[in-house]
């Protein structure tokens, strides 16, 4: 069962993008083109810039982020198997210029803990994927995960899939999708939120016809027999 609170809203209509207005970061050429991959209790340091390699994070190893712009050009991430990455002060921009769409993908027990960069050249935002980004791309996060995460998350072509106990319900986050998924037993408890960026308008979750999948916007409370949801800001 996917929970969030407080109820889910029926009837809503589909809401503008309410980041149509938010320009891209600059940003250059890769630096690096290598993949990065950290396992077996391994510790290390990113620094910020552009790169082309995807990143792997398993099997308890840490990997901390400088604060700074991380500009992941046709190159994902993926954490799991008890992985951590942690930092402050940060933007990740996904894009695909020098490659195929790649996509994040948190699971496996995996821990994140990651928060914005206020006075950065997109306040309010954490992660965003290039609006111009071809391809069917989710981003998924599974398989009791645990996040901690400060500011929005834009994907304004993409889909954001929660499942399988992940838990990001100590994020003080914000999710700006075309669609959001929750299955299997995955806790939402977005409160509190704050935002430095004033593009960002409030809306409220509805309930679609399979019970799990979410859009924002204004609407009547339905039941909350099987799920629950929360309030989201976007």
């Amino acid at each position: 069962m996917a929970c969030a609170d407080p109820c889910p809203l029926a009837g809503v209509k589909a809401f503008p993008d309410p980041q149509a207005a938010l320009p891209a970061p600059d940003y250059g050429a890769c630096d690096d083109s290598a993949n990065i991959t950290a396992n077996g209790g391994q510790t290390g340091t990113l620094t910020p810039g552009t790169s082309c390699g995807k990143i792997w994070v398993s099997a308890n190893a840490t990997l901390e982020f400088d604060p700074g712009l991380y500009v992941r050009d046709g190159a994902g991430l993926d954490v799991s198997g008890l992985g951590i990455i942690t930092g402050s002060d940060h933007i990740f921009y996904l894009t695909q210029n020098s490659g195929v769409p790649d996509a994040i993908a948190i699971s496996g027990g995996a821990t994140v803990m990651l928060s914005i960069d206020a006075g950065g050249p997109l306040p309010g935002i954490l992660v965003y994927h290039d609006r111009g980004s071809t391809g069917n791309v989710t981003h998924r996060f599974t398989g009791d995960s645990n996040m901690e995460l400060s500011g929005g998350a834009y994907f304004p072509s993409q889909t954001i899939h929660f499942s399988g106990g992940s838990n990001p319900s100590d994020s003080q986050a914000m999710i700006i999708a075309v669609t959001v998924e929750f299955t299997g037993s995955t806790v939402v408890d977005f409160d509190d939120v704050t935002t430095a960026n004033p593009l960002l308008a409030q809306a409220t979750l509805r309930e679609e016809s399979s019970g799990a999948r979410y859009r924002s916007g204004q609407a009547v409370p339905i039941g909350c027999d099987r799920f629950k949801s929360n309030r989201f800001e976007t």
